[in-house]
């Protein structure tokens, strides 16, 4: 393999690595005691530790490809912090307000206006989340200019193209569409 097909790889392997890191469940006290929660927090931090070095590494990485100054890096770097944490936010509201629509659905007790009502919650909230990515897209282009920022919207995407085709390798012989999980984690 070439030196410059190995860099590649492993550019978008890191690349790949912060969307796929921290997928774990809660522990409460009432299950485990106090010592599994002080043992969640530790782990909580490490986690958000290694994150925090992987979104390190990126930058580094695509200050690299596209001959990013520091100032630019540093400025990016706060702008995905603040809207990361908008995105968490929203996705758990989509992801408690999809829950009760599948209750509602499930409820054939529940009225053609109440489920109404919840796709219409549910909307507005991907309209947030839709927001919020031209806002950030926009917050980017300010920082680097149309051209770099097209480029960097490409290399997103190329990012997701492949970890979408990474998962569904994983995927295979479990049956079509693999071990997936719906709204609320529930399984489908």
């Amino acid at each position: 393999m070439k030196r410059n097909e190995w860099r590649r790889r492993v550019f978008w392997a890191l690349l790949c690595g912060i969307l796929v890191l921290g997928f774990g469940r809660s522990v409460t006290a009432q299950e485990y005691g106090d010592e599994a929660v002080t043992n969640q927090q530790e782990r909580s931090a490490a986690r958000e530790e290694r994150r925090r070095k992987i979104r390190e590494r990126i930058a580094q990485k695509l200050a690299e490809r596209l001959d990013l100054t520091d100032e630019q890096v540093s400025e990016l770097m706060n702008i995905e912090e603040k809207y990361r944490k908008e995105r968490i936010e929203v996705r758990k509201r989509l992801q408690e307000e999809g829950k009760k629509l599948r209750d509602l659905v499930k409820d054939e007790e529940s009225s053609d206006a109440e489920i109404e009502a919840q796709l219409d919650v549910l909307r507005k909230i991907q309209e947030e989340q839709a927001l919020l990515a031209v806002k950030l897209s926009r917050d980017i282009e300010k920082i680097l200019g149309p051209r770099k920022a097209a480029e960097l919207l490409l290399i997103k995407e190329r990012m997701k193209r492949m970890l979408r085709n990474r998962m569904r390798g994983r995927n295979r012989g479990r049956g079509q569409g693999g071990n997936r999980r719906g709204w609320g984690g529930e399984e489908r």
